[in-house]
């Protein structure tokens, strides 16, 4: 698999849609800002023949 996107923060990235909801609030509010719990990093990867793509959140 290859790199393609590399998003981290140490605040919150505004989020323009999303069609998830968690049950718990406080999830939905991690996601609606894409704040990666605190100060984390949102690593894409994706294998090139398939198209599979893979999401690892590192926090740190």
């Amino acid at each position: 698999m290859k790199l393609i996107a590399s998003f981290t923060t140490y605040g919150s990235i505004p989020l323009l849609h999303s069609d998830y909801q968690f049950s718990d609030p406080s999830k939905n509010n991690n996601i609606a800002h894409l704040s990666f719990w605190g100060s984390g990093t949102l690593n894409i990867f994706m294998e090139p023949e398939t198209k599979i793509v893979g999401m690892i959140v590192q926090g740190s």
